[in-house]
């Protein structure tokens, strides 16, 4: 008895993760079930759940990259702004002390290097916007 006890769990645990994916109000989740994908696609508050077929096939897949892309943009674009944070408090207390480096050579090259991040920064957050609004696109395709 005691072995079929263990046995009817395992019978009825017939799918397995596949992937899963949050980032900034997107989310998937794609399941393996017998012989088909169940994914579970979100943005902000709708949630779909979807059993992948050949129609469905690509469009999904074009979801899946567009969550990875807005996750990996995000992280990028968290630590950049970090290292600017950091980079700034550390000229700042530099240079209050001595003044009279501004005109140093080596404060321009950080200077450029600064703007660069700065300007990197802002790369960072328009394919960020871009890459939200391919999701929600593909999303609202998805979905209707």
């Amino acid at each position: 008895m005691l072995n079929f006890s263990l046995w009817i769990p395992t019978a009825f645990a017939a799918s397995s993760l596949i992937g899963e994916r949050n980032a900034i109000g997107f989310h998937y989740t794609v399941l393996q079930e017998n012989d088909h994908f169940r994914w579970e696609i979100a943005n902000k508050d709708i949630q779909k759940t979807i059993v992948e077929s050949p129609n469905n096939m690509g469009i999904l897949g074009q979801y899946r990259e567009a969550v990875n892309d807005i996750h990996s943009t995000f992280i990028v674009l968290i630590i950049t702004i970090i290292f600017i944070i950091i980079a700034t408090v550390i000229c700042f207390l530099f240079f209050r002390k001595q003044k009279h480096e501004l005109r140093n050579p080596a404060s321009i090259v950080f200077a450029l290097l600064f703007v660069m991040a700065i300007l990197f920064v802002f790369k960072q957050s328009l394919d960020l916007k871009q890459t939200i609004q391919e999701a929600t696109y593909i999303f609202s395709s998805i979905t209707s």
